[in-house]
C-alpha cells in the first residue's frame, strides 16, 4: 500500500502528478559545488558475474522517474564490461517499463546472448524492486573500416534562415566525410547560439509570471546550468518570446559534455547515449504545435546507431525531427553530426504524447436532432 502523495509505479500519474509540459527539462547536478562530471552519472559498479548497480541516479526537475538518458548509458556500460577487447558497440534497442525510482539503486543483468566472429550481442535488464523498469538489446561489430560508406550530408536552413533544408545527394565513398549539401544558409555555429537556458532567463527578465511558473522556471534553469551536458540552441526562431515552441517538426541543438570522457571510443558512445535523450521527444508536440496543451509526455522506445569516432567533449549537432505522430503516439529521428559536418550517429525514439480532450464548441443556439 502506497503512503500518502506517493505513487505506486507501473500507473499513469494523476493530473495532480502531471508536470506543466510547456517547459522541457534538464537533468539535476549531483549535490556538490564545480564542473559536473559526466563519468559520475555513468558509473555501474559490478555485484556479481554480469551483474551491476547503479551508484548515482538522478531526476529531472518535476519529472516522474530517473532520466532515461541515464538508464540508457548505464545499461551501455554495463554490458561493455562484458565484451571482448576490439568488439565495437554499433546499435542498440530499448524499451522503457517502468519510471525508475532514484532513491534505490537500480540493478543491471546483463544476459551474453551471442559471441560471433564478426558481432557479438548482449542483452540487459535493468530491475528495481524485483521489476523490470527498462530493457535494451545491443549488438558489436568488429570493425571493417574498408567497406564502402554514404552518409546523409549536414542540413542547411532556408532563405528565411528559420526551416532546415535536406540534401538529396549525399556522401558517397569518396573519403570525404565533411561533404555538406548545396545550401541556401548555414546553420549557426555553437559559439553563434544561446545556451538553451537563457531563453528562461530572459523570460523572467522581461515578466513577471505566477508564483508557480516562476519557480518552474528557477528550478528548470539551476538543472540546466548544472547539468553535465552543455547545450545551445541551434535553430533559429525554435521558441517564441515566452519560451513556448513555435510549429514545426524540426529542432537542433549544439551538445557536448562540460569536461571530457575519459576511456576510449566506446566510453564516448556511453555518453552519448546519455545524452542523446534530452529534447528528442518534445520535437512531437512542436510538430502538433500543441506544446502547451500536452497531458502526458513519456518515451517508450529508444535506438541508436553508431557509425563515426568523435569526442563528446567536443560540439556535436543534433538534428531531430518528427516523422508521425497519431493515437497518442509520436516517432522522432535524429542525427548527431560533429562540428566538420560528418554524420556520427543516428538516433530515433517513440514516445507516448498525449493531448488535453479538446473541449466541444460551445454553441447555445446548436441542438441535438431528435
Amino acid at each position: 500500500m502506497t503512503k500518502p502523495g506517493e505513487r505506486e509505479m507501473g500507473r499513469e500519474p494523476t493530473s495532480e502528478e502531471q508536470e506543466p509540459p510547456v517547459y522541457e527539462q534538464g537533468v539535476n547536478s549531483p549535490s556538490r559545488s564545480g564542473v559536473p562530471e559526466i563519468a559520475e552519472a555513468l558509473q555501474v559498479e559490478e555485484i556479481d558475474a554480469d551483474l551491476y548497480k547503479s551508484l548515482t541516479l538522478w531526476k529531472p526537475a518535476r519529472a516522474r522517474g530517473v532520466f532515461g538518458g541515464q538508464v540508457i548509458a548505464q545499461a551501455v556500460a554495463a554490458a561493455n564490461r562484458t565484451v571482448r577487447e576490439g568488439m565495437l558497440l554499433h546499435s542498440l534497442h530499448s524499451y522503457f517499463l517502468l519510471a525508475g525510482d532514484e532513491t534505490r539503486p537500480i540493478i543491471y543483468q546483463v544476459s551474453r546472448v551471442r559471441d560471433g566472429g564478426s558481432y557479438v550481442t548482449r542483452s540487459v535488464n535493468a530491475m528495481q524492486k524485483g521489476r523490470s523498469i527498462f530493457i535494451i538489446i545491443l549488438s558489436y561489430q568488429k570493425p571493417e573500416p574498408h567497406e564502402p560508406a554514404f552518409a546523409i550530408p549536414l542540413p542547411s536552413l532556408d532563405a528565411d534562415g528559420r526551416f532546415l533544408m535536406e540534401s538529396i545527394t549525399g556522401s558517397h565513398a569518396t573519403g570525404n566525410h565533411s561533404a555538406k549539401s548545396i545550401t541556401f544558409r548555414a546553420l549557426p555555429g555553437p559559439a553563434d547560439c544561446p545556451l538553451n537556458e537563457e531563453r528562461y532567463q530572459e523570460v523572467l527578465r522581461r515578466a513577471t509570471p505566477d508564483e508557480r511558473v516562476h519557480k518552474v522556471l528557477e528550478g528548470w534553469i539551476s538543472d540546466r546550468k548544472a547539468s553535465p551536458v552543455e547545450i545551445r540552441d541551434a535553430l533559429p526562431g525554435m521558441y517564441d518570446r515566452n519560451g513556448i515552441p513555435t510549429p514545426g517538426n524540426q529542432q537542433a541543438f549544439w551538445m557536448r559534455t562540460r569536461r571530457p570522457m575519459a576511456g576510449g571510443l566506446e566510453a564516448q558512445k556511453v555518453a552519448l547515449a546519455y545524452a542523446s535523450d534530452f529534447y528528442l521527444l518534445s520535437t512531437v508536440p512542436k510538430a502538433l504545435n500543441n506544446s502547451r496543451r500536452i497531458k502526458m509526455m513519456a518515451s517508450l522506445d529508444h535506438s541508436m546507431w553508431f557509425y563515426q569516432p568523435f569526442e563528446v567533449h567536443n560540439w556535436l549537432l543534433f538534428v531531430m525531427q518528427t516523422q508521425a505522430a497519431s493515437n497518442g503516439r509520436g516517432v522522432v529521428i535524429g542525427r548527431i553530426y560533429r562540428e566538420d559536418g560528418t554524420l556520427v550517429a543516428v538516433v530515433s525514439q517513440e514516445g507516448l504524447v498525449r493531448g488535453h480532450p479538446s473541449k466541444p464548441p460551445t454553441d447555445s443556439t446548436s441542438k441535438a436532432k431528435l
